[in-house]
C-alpha cells in the first residue's frame, strides 16, 4: 500500500482562480494546467444557492439531483482518506446497494433514463427522482467533495464570462472526463479484469435492459455479479487497489490515459439511448449518441487550451463603450432581487438580465459609459478600483457588455 504522507498533494484540493479542484487533477493534467488563469465564478455560490429563489430549486440538494460518474480511483481515494468523514459511509452504502460497479458509479439504465425525464420535465435541481447519493444534505456539502467528477468540478450555474465561459468550462469538462475514463479502464486491466470482455457483459445485457436496474435504480443483481467477477465481494479492495494504482504512477497519469484505447459498451449505449419515451428524446438528444472512436485526449487538450486564450483576449488599441442595451443602476434590493445580490449597491441592465456590482466595480464601469480606448492609461484608471482589472474587463467583453463596433 502506497504512503498517504508521501502524497498529500493528492488528498488537498487544488485552487485554481478561488475554486477547490480535486487534488488528484494536478497529476492527471499536463503540469502547465496548474498555472491557467481559470475565471471567477463568483455569482455561483453553494451555500447561498442563488437558484433557490431564481428557479425554486430545492434548499436541501439544489443543483445535485443529479447521479454522478465518479471513476474508480477518485473513489478510492476518498476512502483512504482518513479525514473524509461521512463521505465514507456514503460509499460503503452505494457498494453495498449495488451502485458501484469496477469502473465506478455509474447510472444504471434506469436512473439514467429517471435523469433524461427529470431535466426534460424542468425538474433539475427540483425533482426526487435522481438524487446525489453522496451529498450530505443536512450540511448542504458534499462528503466526497474533493473526489467529485469532471461535471461536478466544471458546473456553475452563473458563469460570469457567458457564453465563452459556458465553451471553456465545457471544454474542461469533456478533456477530464476522458482522462477519468481512461485511467478507470486502464485500472481494470491493471487489477486483472478483461476489459475487452468486461464490455461484452453489458452488449449482451442490451437486450434486456428493464433486467439491468433494480426497483431502487441499483444495478440488478445477476448482471452486478458478472461485472465484479472474481473481485464480487471485495469491492472495497478493489476501489482501494485503484486508489494505490493511481498514487504509485500519478506523475504519469497524464500519459497513460493518452495512450489508453478507450473501449465503449456500443450495443448497451445504443439500447439505453432508444428506450427513452418519445416525449422525452428532445431532451435526449442534447447529447446524441455517437457510435465511433473516442477523441484523443491529446486533441482535446489543445483544444481546451485554444479555449483558454479565448477567454482572455483583449482588443487593445480598440475604442471601448457600453452596448446599446446596456445600463447602469442603484440596485433596488427589493423581493424581486435574489437574497445572494441584495448587499451589491449597483447591478448592470441588459433587458432582463442584470449583473450586480460592488462601488468599485461600479465606478470602473463608468469608465465606458463614452467611448474609450484600451490602452495602458485606461488600465491603469480601472486598476484604481479593481483588484484584477483585465479580469473583469474579460468579463464584460464576454459578456457583450461592452463592444468595440458601436465605438468605431
Amino acid at each position: 500500500m502506497v504512503s498517504i504522507s508521501e502524497n498529500s498533494e493528492v488528498f488537498e484540493p487544488l485552487i485554481l482562480g478561488g475554486h477547490p479542484l480535486p487534488g488528484l487533477w494536478k497529476f492527471m493534467l499536463p503540469e502547465d494546467f496548474q498555472y491557467f488563469r481559470l475565471p471567477r465564478e463568483q455569482e455561483s455560490n453553494c451555500s447561498a444557492c442563488p437558484q433557490i429563489e431564481k428557479q425554486g430549486f430545492r434548499e436541501d440538494y439544489r443543483c445535485c439531483t443529479y447521479y454522478p460518474r465518479i471513476p474508480n480511483f477518485m473513489l478510492g481515494l476518498a476512502l483512504r482518506d482518513k479525514n473524509l468523514g461521512p463521505g465514507r459511509d456514503r460509499i460503503l452504502s452505494n457498494i453495498k446497494n449495488r451502485f458501484v460497479i469496477p469502473e465506478g458509479t455509474q447510472a444504471s439504465p434506469s436512473v439514467w433514463l429517471d435523469s433524461v425525464v427529470q431535466n426534460s420535465e424542468d425538474l433539475f435541481g427540483k425533482g426526487r427522482d435522481v438524487l446525489c447519493p453522496f451529498l450530505i444534505p443536512e450540511q448542504r456539502r458534499c462528503g466526497i467533495h474533493n473526489y467529485r467528477n469532471s461535471v461536478c468540478s466544471s458546473f456553475y450555474c452563473e458563469m460570469s464570462h457567458g457564453p465563452v465561459g459556458v465553451e471553456f468550462w465545457d471544454h474542461l469538462q469533456s478533456l477530464i472526463l476522458q482522462i477519468e475514463t481512461a485511467l478507470a479502464q486502464w485500472i481494470l486491466s491493471e487489477l486483472g479484469v478483461d476489459v475487452d470482455e468486461y464490455y461484452k457483459i453489458f452488449d449482451r445485457w442490451a437486450s434486456d435492459l428493464p433486467a439491468c436496474s433494480g426497483r431502487d435504480g441499483s444495478w440488478s443483481e445477476d448482471i452486478y455479479r458478472e461485472l465484479w467477477g472474481d473481485w464480487l465481494g471485495r469491492e472495497e479492495e478493489f476501489l482501494v487497489a485503484s486508489a494505490d494504482l493511481v498514487l504509485a504512477r500519478q506523475e504519469s497519469l497524464y500519459e497513460i490515459a493518452s495512450k489508453f484505447p478507450i473501449r465503449q459498451t456500443k450495443s448497451f449505449e445504443k439500447a439505453t439511448y432508444e428506450a427513452v419515451p418519445e416525449v422525452h428524446q428532445k431532451e435526449r438528444d442534447r447529447e446524441p449518441y455517437v457510435d465511433g472512436i473516442a477523441v484523443p485526449i491529446d486533441r482535446l487538450w489543445y483544444e481546451f487550451q485554444a479555449q483558454h486564450k479565448n477567454l482572455w483576449v483583449f482588443p487593445l488599441g480598440k475604442l471601448l463603450a457600453w452596448m446599446s442595451d446596456v445600463s447602469l443602476e442603484e440596485n433596488p434590493k427589493d423581493e424581486s432581487v435574489p437574497s445572494f445580490y441584495r448587499k451589491f449597491p449597483y447591478r448592470i441592465v441588459q433587458g432582463r438580465r442584470y449583473q450586480y456590482l460592488n462601488n468599485q466595480e461600479a465606478e470602473a464601469f463608468r469608465l465606458f459609459q463614452s467611448p474609450v480606448e484600451l490602452n495602458s492609461d485606461l488600465l491603469g484608471a480601472m486598476d484604481r478600483h479593481l483588484e484584477d482589472p483585465r479580469a473583469k474587463l474579460s468579463q464584460w467583453l464576454n459578456r457583450g457588455l461592452l463592444t468595440t463596433e458601436l465605438a468605431e
